[in-house]
Formats: C-alpha cells, sequence, structure tokens
C-alpha cells in the first residue's frame, strides 16, 4: 500500500459507508432474540433482515475495511468519516430491539477506528422510532465510543423531521455538540413511478432530502435548536437549487408559518453540504448559494454512485482560491466533526 504523504492528509470524505464484519458476527449469533436475521447465502455475501422485512444482501464492498483505506489511497484522502449503511438503520424494529441493534453498530464502529487511527472517524446510528433512546444512544455513542455525531433517514416511518416528538433527540445533538447527517434511505414516496432507470436513486433520493430539509426549516427545528448543525448529503438533494420556490411559499401561502427562523433562504445557511453532485454547474451553484464555509467533500463511497475523483481534482475549478479549497477539502470537516486531534 502507497504512504499517504503529508500533503494530502489534510483532506477529509466526511460521506462514506461501512457495515463491520464484527457487528455481523455479533448479529448472527445474538440477534435473532431482537428480531435481527443476519446469514449468509451460498456466495458467502451477507444478507440481513429487519423485523420479518425481506433480506438485504450487503454490498461486499461494505464490509471490507481494507479497501476502504485502499480507495482512500487510490484518491489520495487523507482521513475519512465513515457511517452505517442506511438500508438497515432499524427503523421496522420495535424500539427495544433498535436500541440493541444501533448499538452493536456503534460499538463495531469505534472499533474500527481504533484499528486505524488518524486514519478514520465515524458517526452513529440511532434508534430514532424511540427519540429518548436515540438520545440515551447518541451520548453513548459519542461519550463512550468516541463517534462523531450522528446519521439518520430522511423521515421515520414515513414521519417527517420536523414532528416535536423528536425534539428529546435535536436536544441531545445539541448538548453532544455534534453535527447530525441525513441520509435518504427507506423511502416514504411511492416508488412505483421511480422504478426505471435507476430513478430510485438518481431522483428519489435527491427528493427525499429536499422534503427533510423542506421539513427542517418550515416545521420550525432550525429556530427551536440554534446550535443544531445538519449535514444534507448528495448536495442537499433539490434544496439549494429549489430555494426560490420554497422563499415564494413561505411568503404568499397562509399554510407556512412566517416567523424569520423558518425562512427558507435564511435555512440555506444554516445546513451544511457534501459535495457529491457530479456536475459542475451544480457545484458552483451551490458555492454561490450556501458559501464555501458550508461545503464539505463527499464520496458516498463505496457505492458506484460515488465520487472518484480526488478532491482538488473535482472541487477545484469551482473553487480556484487555494484557502477556499483547502477548507471545502478537509477544514470545514476538521472544525464541525471536532477532528482538529485526528
Amino acid at each position: 500500500m502507497t504512504r499517504i504523504t503529508a500533503g494530502v492528509r489534510t483532506s477529509v470524505d466526511v460521506h462514506s459507508h461501512h457495515v463491520p464484519t464484527a457487528l455481523l458476527e455479533v448479529a448472527r449469533n445474538e440477534g435473532e432474540r431482537h428480531g435481527v436475521n443476519v446469514s449468509r447465502d451460498d456466495t458467502g455475501r451477507w444478507m440481513i433482515g429487519l423485523g420479518g422485512a425481506p433480506d438485504r444482501m450487503v454490498p461486499p464492498p461494505l464490509v471490507d475495511p481494507k479497501r476502504c483505506l485502499e480507495q482512500m489511497e487510490e484518491q489520495g484522502l487523507g482521513f475519512r468519516i465513515i457511517s452505517g449503511w442506511n438500508e438497515v438503520f432499524g427503523y421496522e424494529l420495535d424500539p427495544r430491539a433498535a436500541s440493541w441493534w444501533c448499538a452493536a453498530q456503534n460499538s463495531a464502529l469505534a472499533e474500527v477506528v481504533a484499528e486505524a487511527p488518524g486514519r478514520v472517524a465515524a458517526l452513529a446510528t440511532v434508534p430514532l422510532q424511540d427519540p429518548v433512546l436515540a438520545a440515551r444512544e447518541l451520548g453513548r455513542a459519542v461519550g463512550e465510543c468516541g463517534l462523531r455525531g450522528a446519521l439518520i433517514g430522511t423521515h421515520v416511518r414515513g414521519v417527517n423531521l420536523d414532528a416535536e416528538t423528536l425534539n428529546p433527540f435535536w436536544e441531545a445533538a445539541c448538548e453532544n455538540a455534534v453535527p447530525v447527517m441525513v441520509h435518504p434511505g427507506t423511502a416514504a414516496l411511492d416508488r412505483s413511478r421511480f422504478s426505471d432507470y435507476f430513478m430510485a436513486n438518481s431522483v428519489g433520493n435527491p427528493t427525499e432530502t429536499t422534503l427533510a430539509a423542506a421539513a427542517l426549516a418550515f416545521g420550525g427545528v432550525l429556530e427551536r435548536f440554534p446550535e443544531l448543525n445538519v449535514v444534507l448529503v448528495h448536495g442537499g438533494g433539490f434544496f439549494p437549487y429549489q430555494v426560490g420556490r420554497l422563499w415564494k411559499a413561505f411568503t404568499v401561502r397562509d399554510e407556512v408559518p412566517k416567523s424569520p427562523g423558518r425562512d427558507p433562504l435564511a435555512a440555506v445557511g444554516r445546513f451544511y453540504y457534501d459535495t457529491i453532485l457530479h456536475y459542475q454547474p451544480a457545484l458552483q451553484l451551490l458555492v454561490a448559494a450556501a458559501g464555501v464555509d458550508r461545503l464539505l467533500f463527499g464520496t458516498d463511497s463505496p457505492f458506484e454512485m460515488a465520487e472518484h475523483r480526488p478532491p482538488a481534482d473535482w472541487l477545484g475549478p469551482a473553487l480556484p482560491d487555494p484557502e477556499a479549497l483547502a477548507a471545502v477539502s478537509g477544514g470545514n470537516a476538521r472544525r464541525l466533526f471536532s477532528l482538529e486531534n485526528c
């Protein structure tokens, strides 16, 4: 493996996924009584079933930590923040079972971090269907496991993220001073019209993120929790690029509360965004809309929809200023996720 030079250690990938083998082994032995069924098929691929739902095949690259580090070398990345797989958050489970499943994930991710000191950090998965348990697990994951934030879905069993029942979780994120990354997973949308042409991912996922962002803004979550830091993946879905339409609704429709803290134009500057857009004009628009200090380099590794270009190659055309490039490549992430000593 090629040794990474000191010069590129400043880059940080904030968006990648990993399913630790240790988690799968624990769940295969202990998970059945919690409604978690983990097995291997005839080809050796891992399968996960939650709460009686059909088993999901775990893509093999998700389970390979060595491949994660190899990709970092190939892409010239100094540091990576890993998180669990959004398809197995565990929202289908009853709260106590989900609490066990999330704790197992977070403890296993902490082991992966310990095995790659100075190279990776991790985000927690929480049982968001019970916000009190989610708050408790976030505190444990941060305080005991050293995780740097949380990865959550765009909704919880079809309930949008502005539900007041979720307040204990948002309070815990603020109290622990960690960011929350919002990632589309199990969809609330009717996916029948998204079934062709891979549109469930390419159109459905950004749509889910846009719904989540609008709910957080219009629903007053950002207003109630001014210290809350939220990261929107995949460049924020469609939110930063259609914010003018959201603002128009905010100004003319009675259904939208009119307090200043719910103005979507203000919300654009409250969110953080990863840079996974794959298209330079869109990235340039995100820079103009949100500002350099709200952007974080991400890859979505190891999936085929990932960004494979090195940070400078992808970000450079939109960020010709060296200081701006350094901030988005890694400086912003180190500040937001408290990685200064990593």
